[in-house]
C-alpha cells in the first residue's frame, strides 16, 4: 500500500458522510456543465478518482453511461449511496488508474477532478498513457490540477502544483486545450502566499488521432 492509498484511505474510512470531506463540494465540476453539452448526445463516461461521486451521478442524472473508478472503497460506497439517492445506476470499479487495465478508445469523456495532481515522476506519465488510451478519438478530458505560481509554490505532499504550460505540454500530443478556467482559494501556508489556484482544463482528442 503507497503513502497516497494509506492517507486518503483514513480519510475517507474517519469521513462519516461525504459533506464531512475536507474538499467536499455539491456542485459539479467547473466546465463540466459545458463539455456535456458541447456533445450531441450523451456517452459513455469515466470519473477517474470519483471520491464521493458528485460529478458521476450529475452525469447518470443527463443519461451519460459511467464508469466511476477509485482505489478507496469507502469513497466507491459513498458513490452508490449518492447514486442510489438520485435513482441512477453508475458502474463503480475498485482499482488504482495507474494498474488498471485502461479499455482502449472506450469513453467520450475522461473526468479527472484531483487524481492526477497527486502524481509525480514516471506516474504522471502512466496516467497520462491510460487517459490517452482509453479516450475516444472526438472525446474530451476534464482536468483539474494545481497551479504553480512561483518558485516557492510547492508541497511535498498532497496536490502537486505545476505550470500550466508544463500540464499542457504532457498532454500535447495527442490532447489539446479546448478551454481554461482558474480559480483562486485561500491559502493556509503564508509561505505560498495568500492564495493558491487551481486551472481546470478542458482538453480534446482530435478525431484524427487514433
Amino acid at each position: 500500500m503507497t503513502t497516497e492509498h494509506r492517507i486518503l484511505g483514513n480519510i475517507y474510512g474517519r469521513a462519516e458522510t461525504a459533506d464531512t470531506l475536507p474538499w467536499h463540494r455539491e456542485e459539479p465540476a467547473l466546465l463540466l456543465p459545458e463539455v456535456i453539452k458541447s456533445h450531441p448526445k450523451p456517452g459513455r463516461a469515466i470519473d477517474i478518482g470519483c471520491g464521493s461521486g458528485v460529478d458521476s451521478v450529475y452525469l447518470a442524472e443527463r443519461g451519460w453511461d459511467v464508469t466511476s473508478l477509485d482505489f478507496v472503497s469507502d469513497a466507491l460506497a459513498m458513490t452508490q449511496a449518492r447514486a442510489q439517492r438520485a435513482k441512477v445506476s453508475v458502474t463503480t470499479v475498485h482499482a488504482d488508474i495507474l494498474e488498471w487495465d485502461a479499455p482502449r478508445d472506450a469513453f467520450d469523456l475522461v473526468v479527472d477532478i484531483g487524481c492526477l495532481h497527486s502524481k509525480t515522476g514516471a506516474a504522471r506519465r502512466i496516467h497520462r498513457d491510460q487517459v490517452v488510451k482509453m479516450l475516444k478519438p472526438g472525446g474530451d478530458y476534464l482536468l483539474l490540477h494545481f497551479e504553480k505560481r512561483h518558485l516557492l509554490d510547492w508541497s511535498p505532499i498532497g496536490p502537486r502544483r505545476r505550470r500550466r504550460a508544463d500540464v499542457l505540454k504532457l498532454f500535447a500530443p495527442p490532447l489539446v486545450e479546448q478551454q481554461f478556467v482558474r480559480k483562486a482559494m485561500n491559502s493556509p501556508n503564508i509561505l505560498m502566499g495568500r492564495t493558491m489556484s487551481s486551472i481546470t482544463y478542458w482538453l480534446h482528442k482530435p478525431q484524427s488521432i487514433r
